[in-house]
């Protein structure tokens, strides 16, 4: 490694470890409030789901001096765990704090979506791992390209249609399914989107738009799903399956059947 990837390397391991720490420190601590009646597994489980899922992509199609070395899977794991540190840390940015709504206030709305935005996140920066490419700055350049897509699309929706108040002040169960599976719809799609062999930046970005395009269409989906089963005072809770598990797998369905049309990323 060069001293560049030892720096890089440390500063992920780093990241990841403060993460780790402060996440699972804020859900001991808030055992004593309304922790004890409603245990958020959906939090618990978000590091471990999304770091495996990630270890999986790197394993299955990172390029073949990364899956050659462990060092290297360590690397690209780890630099995976600071983005997942970084994804959550941007979530009040498109209406939600992970750990002021998730963590203290236990609502299993918030808990929901922010474990689908976290595991969409993450899955926008594997995608960038896939294929063969020079190195660190490929990936985290692609990275950066479709997890910044994720954002400013989960904020397009947040603008058109405000699901974050259904979330976070409503505790909306539904919504919070909705919007945490959207993200994931978008994470496959995105990171999908950059994946594949580097053949020069002007030719990622052509490639993204052209692979990643039907992302634009699942946020007029997600807009016009929540504008019409969203709470409101004639029904204040929507039923949990019509209104949040059937339109989820309707956005997971969606991006996944683009994915199997686009085929292999290489």
């Amino acid at each position: 490694m060069s001293t560049g990837e030892v720096l890089l390397f440390l500063l992920g391991a780093g990241a990841t470890a403060l993460h780790l720490h402060g996440w699972y420190g804020a859900l001991r601590s808030a055992g004593h409030l309304a922790w004890r009646r409603q245990r958020a597994w959906w939090l618990k489980a978000l590091p471990p789901v999304a770091l495996s899922t990630l270890l999986l992509v790197l394993l299955l199609g990172a390029s073949s001096d990364v899956r050659a070395s462990a060092v290297y899977l360590a690397f690209y794991l780890l630099l995976g765990g600071a983005w997942l540190a970084l994804v959550l840390w941007l979530l009040p940015w498109v209406g939600c704090f992970p750990r002021d709504d998730a963590v203290e206030r236990a609502n299993p709305a918030a808990q929901v979506f922010v474990f689908g935005a976290g595991l969409g996140g993450t899955l926008a920066y594997a995608g960038a791992n896939l294929g063969e490419g020079p190195g660190w700055w490929v990936v985290l350049g692609c990275a950066m390209l479709s997890t910044g897509t994720l954002f400013g699309l989960l904020l397009t929706v947040e603008l058109l249609a405000r699901p974050a108040e259904a979330v976070t002040v409503e505790r909306d169960l539904a919504t919070g399914a909705r919007q945490g599976a959207l993200a994931v719809a978008l994470g496959l799609v995105l990171g999908r989107a950059v994946a594949g062999d580097w053949t020069g930046a002007t030719l990622a970005i052509l490639d993204f738009v052209r692979d990643g395009w039907p992302a634009g269409w699942l946020v007029v989906v997600a807009v016009l799903v929540h504008r019409r089963v969203r709470p409101r005072p004639d029904r204040p809770t929507p039923a949990l399956w019509p209104a949040g598990v059937i339109p989820s797998l309707l956005y997971l369905g969606l991006a996944l059947a683009w994915l199997g049309i686009l085929g292999a990323w290489a």
